[in-house]
């Protein structure tokens, strides 16, 4: 179902072309609206857009190959198209695309701290693969979510949306872009595979280490090369840190913000059995010892297990 009202009309013609009904994905339709009539609107084969800011629309044309109603066709197999775009005011914007590139200009990036702090670490980023998305408002310029696919979120937002903010932040996912040109998705945790029980004695496992860890430390000893997860993670409002990476990957950094660990299930190892020298085993009940082991109707003595 799509219920809308008041709507530019490129983007109401967009949606219906020329159909009583919406003819677009509603499972991946994305719409950004900004001042102006100006809006960005695409699903998982077309876009369209119209009173776009001239620099948003520049790299899209130059990322675009073909255009008409039924596909929209982008660079670089299609990894050159954008999968998340922002609008503010001003003629601010955000876009980034399925390979991780993008285009931005915040212009107010002089009057507000968060905003320049926003902007500084835009610019010395590598690039946005590790950025789900910048959301702008057009009604609010000062104000942002920075949010990067670690499921960390920095923010700069009016003091009445800070209680339901403060309740959705700690449980944000982490996130991951897929090869369709819509917004990051939730990344589903690898599940453990199921571990057989052994009758006889476990073999001591060897889980291979993390990436960038200390490949032959000890897994007790003390050490500082594997990036930590804090158990109990602060809520982080305001500007982004700055992103210190060894392995050359600057959105690569859970020291920061909240951190989630997985529970970690224990299989106890089963004692190895004895093994019995004749026979099979019979009990009978004592109800003051319990299973008591007995001797085979006209059978031997009762086993002896070493």
């Amino acid at each position: 179902m799509c219920r809308h009202y008041n709507l530019p009309n490129p983007l109401t013609e967009y949606l219906y072309h020329g159909h009583p009904h919406v003819v677009r994905d509603l499972s991946t339709l994305s719409i950004t609206l900004g001042p102006y009539e100006a809006y960005y609107a695409h699903d998982k084969t077309t876009a369209s857009w119209a009173n776009l800011p001239p620099n948003l629309e520049k790299a899209l044309l130059g990322r675009l190959v073909s255009q008409d109603g039924s596909k929209t066709v982008w660079k670089n197999g299609g990894r050159d198209a954008p999968s998340f775009v922002s609008l503010g005011a001003d003629g601010s914007y955000f876009m980034r695309t399925v390979a991780g590139g993008g285009s931005w200009d915040l212009k107010s990036k002089e009057k507000e701290e968060g905003m320049n702090g926003t902007n500084k670490f835009l610019e010395e980023s590598r690039d946005f693969t590790g950025v789900a998305g910048l959301y702008l408002f057009p009604h609010n310029p000062a104000s942002y979510i920075l949010l990067l696919t670690s499921g960390k979120a920095f923010s700069n937002l009016p003091e009445y949306t800070w209680a339901d903010y403060n309740k959705m932040a700690p449980h944000l996912p982490r996130l991951k872009q897929s090869a369709s040109p819509i917004p990051c998705v939730p990344s589903q945790p690898s599940q453990p595979a199921p571990q057989q029980q052994q009758q006889y004695q476990r073999q001591p496992s060897h889980a291979p280490p993390a990436p960038g860890c200390c490949p032959n430390a000890p897994t007790t000893a003390s050490h500082n090369c594997c990036p930590q997860t804090p158990q109990n993670g602060s809520l982080v409002v305001g500007l982004p840190p700055s992103y210190v990476n060894p392995l050359n990957n600057r959105f690569y950094n859970i020291g920061y913000g909240v951190g989630y660990g997985q529970p970690v299930h224990v299989i106890q190892p089963q004692p190895a059995m004895a093994n019995p020298q004749v026979g099979p085993r019979y009990y009978t009940f004592d109800p003051a010892q319990g299973p008591v082991q007995v001797a085979p109707p006209g059978g031997p003595a009762p086993v002896v297990y070493r």
